[in-house]
């Protein structure tokens, strides 16, 4: 599975240090890597979106066609469902 970071998740991302950028970026590529990638992430209920924990982290995806799992927010885990 491919994966594809929305502008706003770039950006996101950005302002996180490096260490932690590397951190999510790593995992995510780790799942993309896996045979069913989605079983490491929970289903949010009323939404089409993923969440992927990574450590205070959360890591939100929409998958378009299980091709592509598009990145669209990243947030810490005390804000990450505020704007749901």
């Amino acid at each position: 599975m491919r994966i594809r970071y929305t502008a706003a998740a770039l950006e996101q991302l950005e302002r996180l240090d490096v260490s932690t950028q590397k951190r999510i970026v790593d995992k995510m590529d780790f799942f993309a890597m896996q045979e069913k990638p989605l079983s490491f992430a929970k289903h949010l209920i009323g939404y089409r979106a993923y969440r992927f924990r990574i450590g205070a982290y959360r890591v939100f995806c929409d998958v378009e066609s299980f091709e592509i799992l598009a990145v669209v927010a990243i947030a810490k885990r005390d804000d990450a469902y505020k704007d749901l």
